[in-house]
């Protein structure tokens, strides 16, 4: 009996705990590379909250990253709400994308909020920047294609910090 129960709960352990981690054939799911996530973005829709959540995963193992605050569901939601309409380099359907976000809470298949940690040469000065794009279209679009039209909506700027140009 006692041999029983101990069965019942190892099957019981693979069953809650190992089967998330299979797809509905009993195949193991394989988790996209962070690579393959910034060239196609999410393989299926996602909720904001997931991403975000993602997002901050990522931002914690960057230099940069680790040193600023968490992305929020309000700041992402203020920069969709915030975006201008009448945009020459964002076409209307690109746009209503972005809205419908807003709106849902969810991101399409082919989105990444990316960020951008790096330093760039402005005005004699070395200036290191942390960008926060929410970028659509990747399974349309893949980021490694050349000349590929590129949409997205800058969530945050940080300039932190700068110094004289070494020449």
């Amino acid at each position: 009996m006692r041999s029983r129960s101990f069965r019942t709960a190892a099957l019981s352990f693979v069953t809650l705990v190992l089967a998330p981690m299979s797809d509905s054939r009993g195949q193991h799911a394989q988790t996209p590379s962070e690579y393959d996530l910034s060239i196609h973005g999410y393989p299926k829709d996602l909720a904001i909250v997931e991403a975000i959540k993602d997002f901050n995963a990522r931002a914690q193992r960057d230099a940069i990253g680790r040193t600023q605050p968490p992305l929020t569901v309000p700041e992402v939601m203020a920069a969709l709400r915030a975006m201008d309409p009448s945009s020459k380099e964002m076409p209307p359907q690109e746009f209503e994308t972005f809205q419908r976000i807003a709106q849902t809470g969810v991101i399409p298949t082919g989105s990444f909020i990316r960020f951008i940690s790096k330093r760039v040469a402005l005005n004699g000065y070395d200036i290191d920047v942390w960008w926060i794009n929410l970028q659509i279209e990747l399974d349309k679009y893949p980021a490694d294609l050349a000349d590929a039209p590129m949409y997205v909506c800058r969530i945050r700027t940080t300039y932190v910090s700068s110094r004289p140009h070494d020449r």
